[in-house]
């Protein structure tokens, strides 16, 4: 499974790589000097029309992968431990019993419970420590236990740093690229002078060639 750093370069890196491509094709244009302006605008406006789905379609793949890495890391943090019996998944009554304990606690004896779960490695109690203490919005009570576990640390650090839904949506409703002035791929000055140089090239080539042939 792909951790959030790993899913961002991934989309970072396609990202990129269309809007080199796009960019790549707009210059095409302006240094065709053949198309009238109306034809350059029609030319490019397909361009950003494709190069947009293109960039909303890797868009739409990123933040599906962090919804489901976002779904995998609330899972692996507040899920209740799960047992098997007799072939069928029962909660961890001991899981059970220890956030009852951590809900009814104060904040004191909260901190003091997520000490006593990294001293003892109960990791049962010290989950449903950390549970309580997040439904709080005061995480901090349960220090002790995330310290003692770095790989619970760790998750709760990549959650904490991630793209919310909110942000993910956001970024979902407008993909592509801007739309497009005439200005932005009419030809340069430059664009001009290497087309008619090129035209006087091709010229130069064919006189000397029929001079040659004569």
């Amino acid at each position: 499974m792909n951790g959030t750093q790993e899913i961002e370069q991934f989309f970072e890196t396609q990202a990129s790589s269309i809007q080199e491509r796009y960019f790549a094709a707009l210059d095409g244009l302006k240094a065709n000097v053949e198309f009238s302006d109306q034809e350059r605008l029609d030319r490019a406006n397909v361009v950003r029309e494709l190069s947009s789905r293109e960039r909303a379609a890797a868009l739409e793949s990123r933040n599906a992968a962090l919804e489901k890495r976002e779904q995998d890391l609330r899972r692996r943090l507040f899920g209740a431990p799960v047992g098997y019996k007799d072939g069928v998944a029962v909660q961890s009554a001991a899981f059970t019993d220890a956030l009852t304990r951590a809900t009814l606690a104060s904040g004191e004896d909260l901190q003091k419970l997520s000490e006593v779960a990294a001293q003892t490695g109960d990791q049962a109690l010290g989950k449903a420590v950390f549970v309580a203490a997040e439904q709080r919005g005061m995480p901090d009570l349960a220090l002790a236990y995330l310290n003692s576990n770095p790989d619970v640390s760790a998750a709760y650090g990549e959650l904490a740093s991630m793209p919310n839904a909110e942000e993910r949506q956001a970024a979902a409703e407008n993909p592509g690229f801007p739309p497009l002035k005439i200005e932005q791929v009419r030809p340069s000055f430059e664009d001009i002078q290497r087309a008619e140089h090129g035209k006087r090239m091709e010229r130069i080539d064919a006189q000397d060639a029929y001079m040659n042939n004569s």
